[in-house]
């Protein structure tokens, strides 16, 4: 609609949705008939655009609480119960080494401070089975914040919970 009209229709909505607005899009090409595919050319770009800040505000919290980075230290407190998200990178390709009873390890030697033979598997296939067990939420980054997650934070980190 036109703008007068969807201020008019935001100021129906509650607080709560009124505050995950995150941008206006101007009208599709095809304004008096758009097709679905009009109408994701324009919102897919703005909505991506807001996710990667998103992603780059969640590192920047977990620097300033501090939170946890590094793969050991994540997992560490992932099993202590303390990670309320998990921040991995979008190819996620790291190995971390398992335990019989399912504790892990970011590395051999921290996995055998657990156990006397942990075995080595990928974090991707074990991510979602870890999350739920230890009730944390899961959030893959992209982009700029992939970046800093390899580099200034090792490859993992958490905003904790205490």
């Amino acid at each position: 609609g036109e703008a007068w009209q969807v201020s008019h229709f935001e100021g129906y909505l509650n607080r709560g949705l009124r505050n995950r607005i995150v941008a206006r899009v101007g009208h599709p090409t095809n304004f008096h008939a758009p097709t679905p595919q009009d109408i994701l050319e324009r919102v897919l770009p703005v909505l991506e655009a807001a996710e990667r800040r998103g992603e780059l505000a969640l590192l920047e919290r977990i620097r300033e609480q501090p939170g946890a980075w590094g793969v050991d230290a994540v997992l560490d407190a992932l099993q202590l119960g303390r990670v309320e998200i998990l921040v991995l990178p979008w190819r996620l390709e790291t190995t971390i080494w398992r335990c019989p009873d399912g504790s892990v390890g970011g590395t051999q030697e921290m996995a055998r401070l657990l156990c006397p033979e942990p075995q080595p598997v990928a974090l991707r296939d074990q991510v979602w089975v870890l999350a739920r067990d230890f009730g944390a939420k899961l959030e893959f980054v992209r982009g700029e914040a992939e970046d800093r997650l390899l580099h200034e934070f090792q490859g993992a980190a958490a905003l904790l919970r205490w």
